[in-house]
This record gives C-alpha cells, sequence and structure tokens, in this order.
C-alpha cells in the first residue's frame, strides 16, 4: 500500500519536520548523517514512537493524526522492521526466530531456503555469522508479510561481498510479494542499487 508520512518531532538539537510518499510496492531510500532523525522516522512509522505533529496514512488507513488523536498501536499496523543489531531471539533456533509471528506457517521455510540458511534451521543464533543472522532477521520480518517493511540499515555492519548477496536475495524477494519498503542508509550506492527513490 502506499505510505503518505509527515510528521514533526522535537529531537535533542533540532526539530525534525519531514514529508514523503512511498507509492504501493516501492522502494524508498533515507539518507542522511548520523544523528539527523532517519532512525526516529521509521520508529514513528512503526508507532515504536510518537509525533509531536503529523498524519501517517497506510493506503486508506490513517496510522497516525496527531490533531484527530489517532495512533494506532504497533499490532494493527501489518509493518515489519529490520534493525541494524540483529533483533532475534538467542534462546529460539533460526527457524523458530523466523516462524515467529508468521502469518503462513510454510512462508517461513520458503524464505530460509530462498536465502539459503534452511540448512542453519536448528542452530542458535550465537552459532551463526552476522550474515546468517541478517539474513534471519529479514526473513523473520518478510515472513509477517507486511505491507510496509522498514529497514534501519539493515547491511551496514556486513562485508561488501556479503552486503552485495542480500541485495540481490531481498530484491527477488520483494519482486514477489512487493512490500511498500522504506530504508533507511547512509551508503549511497545501496541506495541507488536498491531504492526507486531517494530522500
Amino acid at each position: 500500500m502506499a505510505l503518505d508520512v509527515e510528521i514533526k518531532k522535537k529531537l535533542e538539537h533540532f526539530r525534525l519536520d519531514v514529508a514523503f510518499s512511498c507509492g504501493k510496492g516501492r522502494i524508498l531510500s533515507i539518507i542522511g548523517p548520523s544523528g539527523s532523525g532517519k532512525t526516529t522516522i521509521l520508529r514513528i512509522i512503526a508507532g515504536l514512537a510518537e509525533a509531536d505533529e503529523g498524519v501517517i496514512r497506510c493506503g486508506d488507513k490513517t496510522w497516525t493524526d496527531t490533531r484527530a488523536g489517532i495512533c494506532l498501536p504497533v499490532q494493527k499496523r501489518r509493518v515489519s522492521m529490520v534493525f541494524q543489531d540483529f533483533t532475534l531471539f538467542p534462546h529460539l533456533s533460526v527457524y523458530r526466530n523466523v516462524c515467529f509471528a508468521a502469518r503462513d506457517k510454510h512462508l517461513p521455510i520458503e524464505l530460509m531456503k530462498s536465502f539459503g540458511i534452511w540448512h542453519l534451521r536448528d542452530s542458535l543464533p550465537r552459532c551463526i555469522s552476522g550474515g546468517e543472522r541478517q539474513r534471519a532477521a529479514v526473513c523473520q520480518a518478510l515472513a509477517r508479510e507486511p505491507v510496509v517493511l522498514l529497514m534501519d540499515e539493515p547491511f551496514s555492519a556486513l562485508d561488501a561481498t556479503t552486503r552485495t548477496s542480500l541485495h540481490g536475495h531481498l530484491l527477488a524477494l520483494w519482486q514477489e510479494s512487493r512490500p511498500t519498503v522504506v530504508m533507511v542508509t547512509h551508503d549511497v550506492e545501496e541506495a541507488v542499487t536498491l531504492a526507486d527513490r531517494i530522500v
């Protein structure tokens, strides 16, 4: 679904004031230096933080409207978020992590096979590499079948070869399910490679 965002929030050193739209099934990348509010934007879209003022609409649904007093909780937003620091449950196997909150119990298997981590299904996150953990985190997010996928510098900690490989896997799966994607990155080359539009 199309995502329309117009938000303002007072941060420690400046006032965040942004407005942008991301078309249905498109990929939008937000680029900016550290501390410029990129992660805050994603957190507000996801419902993990509140805007001081603004409106967020996804398709015909209003997720946030500060004037009308609307702020849908996270669980009602059909949104998944991939963080930079591999948010997997340490006590669950890779497979059980990917299955967590999956809407279709067959989808995690397909995703893990597509991302080349099915053979790691019984491993714990601490026993696999950083690239493999991030593949699992992306699979976990996609298994929820979100209408909006938010990605907060998900590949920045990976080596160039692994990063390029994950770009390919992500684009291939995005072509199939076409969620609307908003991705934060500081890497201009990554933004150009993945995104239809850059903010």
